[in-house]
């Protein structure tokens, strides 16, 4: 019975989880195409990197880490956090992009308070197309949404001020 109880135990899941290696890979690709995307701006990419935030104890994981040396449209921005969402096969909800948003306002809070530099841009990169509401909200926030496919990165939306002063700034329920 003992022998028997074992494999029951070790029975692996019908939804196997992601290893390391392989979201590693899809972060390093994200990594390659960004370069290209934002290549006239001459970008230089930290991956990974931190976020310190006021209310959570420990900092937080970002994905990639760009900084744009004043150019162009980034003349007074610079640090974008690039949030890399591997899913199997469901779209990026609305909670992905909150989940992105309320760490961002928390770093961004914690700055405030305590100083530093903060992220001033959010980009989201997945593998999976987004839902018309995380579409809806991340276009009322300001946070670019990217979809990696085929080996290229495809604007799924237009927000307004995403390199400007993004809305997510500024909303005070954070």
């Amino acid at each position: 019975m003992g022998n028997r109880r074992k494999s029951i135990l070790n029975k692996p899941s019908k939804k196997q989880s992601i290893s390391y290696n392989e979201g590693h890979g899809f972060k390093k690709e994200v990594e390659i195409q960004l370069m290209k995307y934002l290549g006239r701006l001459s970008p230089e990419i930290e991956m990974p990197a931190r976020a310190k935030g006021v209310y959570g104890s420990n900092s937080y994981d970002v994905d990639i880490h760009i900084t744009i040396k004043g150019k162009g449209l980034f003349a007074n921005r610079g640090d974008i956090w690039v949030e890399c969402k591997w899913k199997d096969n469901s779209p990026v909800r609305e909670s992905d992009i909150q989940k992105l948003v309320i760490k961002a306002q928390d770093a961004f809070r914690y700055v405030t308070e305590f100083g530093g530099f903060y992220y001033d841009t959010l980009i989201m990169v997945s593998n999976q197309d987004f839902d018309i509401n995380a579409l809806s909200y991340a276009n009322a926030l300001d946070v670019l949404c990217l979809r990696f496919y085929q080996g290229q990165l495809i604007e799924k939306n237009a927000p307004m001020n995403w390199v400007g002063d993004p809305a997510w700034m500024k909303q005070e329920n954070y």
